[in-house]
């Protein structure tokens, strides 16, 4: 049979398709249930209407498919709140290289940077 653990593991190959980090990294993952062959996982979109929701539910199904023991995929797509948006954004940054200008890290939840050309 399968475990949570085991469908967590495969999850971390999922990766949210626009950011490129794993679903569960940025708190898309919502909750995860197993009984008896059927697997059912809860994913949180940003918005409801998502563009990307599809190919994330394939992706997700493709992950758990291989693993001994699923029988039946369940994908139950919801909606994050705004907590969980900017939880998200938050997430999304940590792991970015510092932004740099003229030798000094910029922290970019306090500065705005704008670039145009001379005349």
């Amino acid at each position: 049979m399968v475990t949570e653990e085991q469908v967590r593991q495969a999850l971390r190959k999922v990766n949210d398709p626009e950011i490129g980090k794993p679903i569960e990294d940025l708190g898309m993952l919502q909750a995860v249930r197993i009984d008896d062959g059927t697997v059912t996982v809860q994913i949180l979109l940003t918005v409801a209407g998502c563009p990307l929701k599809d190919r994330i539910d394939s992706d997700v199904r493709a992950a758990l498919a291989p693993l001994e023991g699923v029988r039946h995929i369940q994908v139950l797509l919801g909606e994050m709140t705004g907590d969980q948006r900017r939880a998200r954004r938050v997430a999304r940054h940590q792991s970015l290289e510092p932004a740099r200008l003229y030798g000094r890290e910029l922290d970019l939840f306090k500065y705005v940077v704008v670039v145009h050309p001379s005349p």
